[in-house]
């Protein structure tokens, strides 16, 4: 046993989590890093002079050593005194009455006595750095905004501008430090700063190390002590330039048995099922069960004499043989559907299909498991036997849910959500490029209903609690699949060492070319409470995920909206590559001109030539308006000159991608369903619509599409999205989807 693991054993063998500073340093020093020179003392009797010598300057400051208090300053344990051997025994038995009169003795495990660091208290130079093992991502540095202020810092600036974190697997300084509140004062670039305060090369060196330590506690085996946690605040830049470490707090555990694996390669079965067994059809009524008998009878992916009914006293249902004894399956199934209650005996009828082998893939639709008190218990009987299950030659079982909606299968040519076809048809459309994996089923029935006739992905997969199968199953094996190009994942938690192999499948997939769209719920208190009591998910820290998601390549949402705005536009427009980020802009409104010129992001206007330029003069009405980008055409320009002046915008080489907006209430414009009030007819060839679409099929440019108007012209907006065009109701929205799509889309085509 070395140095370095004796110290976390003796840790631990006092039935301790927490290290006291001093043992901290210790660890720290062993690395190589900058610590104080100190000494640790039970009370003033055992200070002295010889004592003393060893620690360098004319003053010393005293902490009190704790494992139960962490902000010592809060309880009277921190004082700055001369370094003189009276002083500083006065003082330490002062902190010791301090403390025991308010906590009680048990608290205490002594005094150190510390070296009094010379630093500057310059904004960025107490700064805050450490790592912990994330049960969901894994070993995590974070670098930030440090001293007695930390918390002030992270609640009233950005959070992800004042603390930074990014995978100790992959740690990259930019990712630390770009776009941050670090940013400015450690490169110097502050007003009155002459120099940064440090070099690159030392905070790189700093953070390697800390990466280091976090990547050998993750590699611990089962049963060994590890740290789980090492957190440094302050780090100081001191007068010589270093970074010394002037108060740490680590937290020491034992490295948890491996985490069982699970057959990936059986998810074909799940998706791609030649056979089915529906457990919870009722034979008096269309429950959940029934309707999704119904369903798979209807979707024609599976045989219907391959497709049968578990059920105690039936023998048939809507022409599907049943049957009340999985030993009278005529063979293993390739999927099961479970729709009975959890409190009915859900739980029995999955450990049973496990330990006889009769499936091999479970989608189990109730909740009523881990996310109710009382179905926590449900869950372990599930956990325990999926894992026995695993170890088994061929891999077992593997479950989706439970408390999930199902799955829809384009390829697998089966909807096993629990709704009638009348309420969510899932009518055919482009999205053949897309799959959809969200934790929440009802999310998938929102998107899947705002999309409908416009989008349907080639997998919707509801996960749910995520009792087996998880959020980055589901994307490490879909990332291989041909033509799948666009993931949209909803998530409300990560399950333990889920989120590294979200990351990991991320950059696999940013690698091949392919776009990862995150909305990650539970970013606040209430948020993440509401989301544990949904799905029983892990949630944990909103600005980690967020960051080291973005860091691995994913388009992190903000907004639900933008999520749905960059699922329509990725999917619809991803076999588009834009040759750069010069945007046209042609609208009839001034408003929307200036609008979309203040929304550009990544995009650039483009410099549109003079022959460019001077035909779309020609074809705007004579003395309106002057040609320039975005281009105000006018509410006075006609059907005819404003497709003009889109053809001609989208020939012109310069212009990379169009933003393309009329606002429709205009006599001048044929944008209208045909009415005994007007002569309009917004499905004839010649309408608007009519002729952008003609247009956008014309182009491989990017191109998307805006009406901002009321529900007169839902018809136009509908032709506009059955076509594949990306349409949005605010300019401001489209520019953003836009923005977003050239950047990320550019990205990939540069790779």
């Amino acid at each position: 046993m070395n140095d370095h693991t004796q110290i976390l054993a003796e840790c631990l063998d006092r039935g301790a989590r927490v290290l006291l500073e001093q043992e901290a340093y210790r660890l720290l020093e062993m690395e190589g890093l900058p610590v104080p020179a100190t000494r640790l003392v039970c009370g003033a009797e055992d200070v002295t002079a010889g004592m003393l010598k060893g620690i360098p300057g004319e003053r010393v400051i005293l902490k009190l050593a704790s494992r139960a208090i962490t902000h010592k300053t809060d309880v009277g344990g921190i004082k700055i005194v001369a370094k003189e051997t009276s002083e500083v025994a006065r003082a330490v038995g002062g902190i010791i009455k301090t403390v025991t009169d308010r906590h009680g003795s048990g608290v205490i495990d002594g005094v150190m006595i510390a070296e009094l660091v010379d630093f500057s208290p310059t904004f960025g130079h107490e700064l805050l750095a450490g790592f912990r093992l994330d049960a969901a991502f894994g070993p995590v540095v974070s670098l930030g905004l440090g001293g007695i202020h930390t918390e002030f810092f992270h609640e009233h600036l950005k959070p992800a501008s004042s603390l930074r974190s990014c995978s100790a697997l992959a740690v990259r300084m930019e990712h630390l430090l770009k776009g941050s509140a670090l940013e400015r004062p450690l490169l110097g670039q502050l007003r009155g700063q002459r120099k940064a305060p440090i070099s690159q090369d030392t905070l790189r060196s700093f953070m390697e190390t800390l990466a280091a330590m976090a990547r050998d506690s993750y590699a611990a085996c089962p049963g060994e002590p590890r740290l789980a946690e090492m957190e440094i605040n302050p780090v100081v830049v001191d007068s010589r330039g270093r970074l010394v470490v002037l108060d740490a707090v680590a937290r020491v555990e034992r490295a948890p048995e491996a985490l069982p694996g699970r057959p990936l390669r059986k998810i074909t079965k799940l998706l791609r099922p030649t056979s089915a067994l529906v457990a919870g059809a009722s034979t008096k009524g269309m429950n959940s069960g029934r309707i999704i008998l119904r369903n798979l009878l209807e979707g024609g992916g599976v045989p219907k004499e391959r497709i049968y009914g578990l059920h105690p006293a039936a023998t048939e249902i809507d022409g599907v043989r049943c049957f009340a004894r999985l030993s009278d399956l005529p063979e293993r199934v390739d999927m099961a559907v479970i729709a009975i209650p959890a409190a009915g005996g859900a739980d029995r009828v999955v450990c049973d299909l496990v330990e006889h082998e009769a499936v091999h893939s479970i989608t189990l639709i109730p909740g009523g498991f881990a996310e109710t008190e009382g179905g926590k218990e449900r869950e372990q009987r599930l956990r325990d036997a999926l894992a026995a299950s695993h170890a088994k030659p061929d891999g077992g079982v593997i479950l989706n849910g439970g408390n999930c909606l199902g799955i829809v299968s384009n390829p697998g040519g089966y909807n096993t959500f629990f709704l009638p076809k009348y309420k969510l048809p899932f009518t055919p459309a482009k999205g053949d490029n897309l799959a959809a994996i969200s934790q929440s089923g009802a999310y998938l029935v929102t998107q899947a209903s705002t999309f409908d006739g416009v989008i349907n992905p080639r997998y919707s997969i509801s996960v749910g609690n995520q009792v087996d199968l998880t959020v980055g199953d589901y994307l490490l094996y879909l990332v291989e699949e041909e033509g799948l190009e666009v993931f949209s994942v909803y998530v409300e938690g990560f399950q333990p060492g889920d989120g590294l192999q979200f990351l990991n499948s991320t950059r696999h997939a940013t690698a091949a070319g392919k776009a990862v769209l995150l909305y990650k719920a539970g970013r606040s208190p209430e948020g993440a409470r509401a989301a544990s009591s949904h799905t029983a998910s892990m949630v944990g820290d909103y600005d980690t995920a967020a960051a080291l998601a973005a860091q691995a390549g994913a388009v992190v949402c903000d907004t639900l909206d933008q999520y749905q705005d960059l699922t329509l536009a990725f999917s619809l427009l991803w076999s588009r590559p834009p040759a750069g980020n010069k945007v046209g802009v042609i609208s009839n409104a001034g408003f929307e001109a200036t609008a979309s010129a203040d929304r550009l992001g990544s995009l650039r206007l483009a410099d549109l030539l003079p022959e460019t330029l001077e035909n779309l003069t020609k074809a705007l009405p004579e003395d309106v308006i002057d040609a320039h980008n975005p281009l105000d055409v006018t509410p006075v320009t006609n059907t005819e000159g404003f497709a003009r002046c889109v053809d001609l915008m989208l020939d012109d080489p310069t212009v990379d991608c169009v933003v393309v907006s009329p606002v429709p209430p205009t006599p001048a414009l044929n944008n209208l369903p045909p009415s005994e009030m007007h002569r309009e007819n917004v499905y004839d060839p010649a309408s608007l619509p009519s002729r952008l679409i003609d247009l956008f099929k014309k182009t491989q440019k990017p191109m998307v599409f805006c009406v901002d108007s009321g529900p007169l012209y839902d018809p136009m907006v509908r032709m506009l999205l059955e076509a594949g065009a990306p349409c949005y109701r605010h300019i401001d929205r489209a520019m953003a989807a836009l923005s977003s799509f050239v950047a990320v889309r550019s990205r990939e085509v540069r790779k």
